[in-house]
């Protein structure tokens, strides 16, 4: 199956990081429930914030890791 990368996208206050780990979990249900117990606690602890956590494969974490221009959302509707 691979290798699976948790990645945090962490806002507050309008200030946005992203917090990655470095050490892979085994599977993508393992990384799935760390990142439901990783939103649960952020959420008590900030509850205030928002953000994102992906779960990526190998090839999308070294991607991720290599990128060091911001990637343009993707439009959403048709705007003003």
């Amino acid at each position: 199956m691979g290798e699976y990368f948790l990645v945090i996208v962490f806002c507050i206050m309008g200030e946005c990081t992203s917090i990655d780990g470095q050490t892979p979990y085994p599977d993508y249900e393992t990384c799935f429930k760390v990142s439901e117990e990783t939103a649960e606690l952020f959420s008590r602890q900030y509850p205030n914030s928002k953000g994102q956590i992906y779960c990526l494969t190998e090839d999308e974490y070294k991607e991720y890791i290599n990128t060091t221009e911001p990637k343009e959302a993707p439009k959403v509707g048709t705007g003003i």
